[in-house]
């Protein structure tokens, strides 16, 4: 169960933890850890509890069922990071009540797959029945956010509560975003109303993969990491697994097109775009880069050797 490894793994990072860390908050030696990472065992359903109440996740996101494996690191917790990925489903139905209408709203959130935000869901199709019943966008609102107080991500709910009304109050969309900034917060505002940063993110998988991998960021080809690009699959997955994520991403920055391209197709979707845009921002620093491609090229070497490293 590769994707359970690599989401305790993930996670782990996510909360600033050392194997021995989550060790002792599940009762267990750090060894066990370890073992779960690289995927030799997995744990009995008594610590799959554990782990999943202390990340806050249900035990399906842990064991990676309809998700992607890797865990985005850009975001302080799962919370902040689920947030603003409601923000983008509510911009899509914004985008899309303006072109096509309410109705078409409802038929995209009921047709789309099963990790969009449930409440998010809710919320449409209340509404929408609310009109058939003479009920206001306003008036659900009120019935909604008693709802919203029952959800364990509270404040996500409220932020789909109050945007989603006013969507189909016939607000318009900037003051729909400007409503989304506000609930992100000021570490995640700029996320919202990036008109370029969002039209990355509507990109095709493929279209982002050969956008990121191309683009250029100061930095030569150093040449370090040419031994990887004939790596396969299962041995790049490793390595992102074992790598720190700024290291990953300095390391990318000095690789070759063809090095990028493979790497970056072994990330999620929305991995993808947030090691593009982190790449993007970095400023050139010709020895973190070889640093980090050092670090790369150890995990590489360990793998390679068979010794099995974390």
């Amino acid at each position: 169960m590769r994707d359970l490894g690599s989401n305790i793994y993930s996670y782990r990072k996510i909360n600033n933890l050392s194997q021995e860390d989550l060790a002792v908050i599940v009762g267990v030696n750090a060894g066990a850890v370890s073992k779960w990472e690289r995927g030799i065992s997995v744990p009995d359903i008594d610590i799959l509890i554990r782990l999943a109440d202390y990340f806050e996740i249900s035990l399906d996101k842990l064991l990676g069922r309809g998700q992607s494996s890797w865990v985005d690191n850009y975001f302080n917790n799962q919370k902040d990071a689920d947030r603003y990925y409601s923000a983008l489903e509510i911009l899509e139905c914004c985008s899309l009540a303006r072109k096509e209408g309410l109705l078409a709203v409802q038929e995209n959130i009921n047709n789309k797959a099963a990790d969009v935000n449930p409440f998010l869901k809710f919320a449409v199709n209340y509404i929408m029945q609310g009109f058939n019943k003479q009920m206001s966008p306003a008036e659900s609102k009120e019935y909604l956010l008693m709802y919203a107080e029952n959800e364990t991500d509270c404040s996500t709910a409220k932020m789909i509560c109050e945007v989603i009304v006013r969507m189909f109050s016939g607000e318009n969309e900037t003051i729909v975003k400007e409503w989304l900034r506000a609930f992100l917060g000021r570490k995640y505002a700029h996320l919202i109303g990036d008109d370029e940063l969002e039209l990355r993110w509507k990109m095709s998988r493929e279209d982002a993969i050969e956008y990121y991998s191309k683009i250029n960021t100061g930095f030569e080809d150093t040449g370090i990491l040419d031994e990887l690009e004939s790596c396969d699959n299962v041995c790049i997955q490793q390595i992102i697994r074992l790598v720190d994520n700024d290291d990953f991403v300095n390391a990318m920055l000095g690789a070759s097109i063809k090095t990028r391209y493979k790497y970056l197709n072994n990330l999620s979707d929305r991995m993808i775009i947030l090691v593009g845009e982190d790449m993007l921002k970095c400023t050139y620093d010709a020895k973190r880069v070889a640093m980090a491609q050092e670090k790369v090229m150890q995990i590489w070497r360990t793998i390679s050797s068979g010794v099995k490293d974390c």
